[in-house]
């Protein structure tokens, strides 16, 4: 989810906090779990959709250390 977050980044530039990013991240893991409910032989758990949340925040934190340094017009 780290990586969902950097190029949710790159792509949409209106997703610009972390607060709304890491709640797109999340509501996306949760979908993710959603499926996984109705497949044969898959697990789901409340830690893969509090991690992938993380991993989104770690995501935006890069982004925004690596567009600080590399500012594109």
């Amino acid at each position: 989810m780290c990586t969902f977050w950097f190029f949710l980044s790159v792509k949409f530039k209106k997703v610009d906090s972390l607060p709304k990013g890491c709640l797109i991240g999340m509501m996306f893991s949760i979908v993710i779990e959603i499926v996984q409910l109705f497949l044969p032989n898959r697990w789901t758990d409340i830690d893969d959709v509090i991690l992938n949340t993380l991993g989104t925040g770690i995501g935006y934190s890069v982004f925004k250390i690596i567009n600080k340094f590399y500012k594109t017009k």
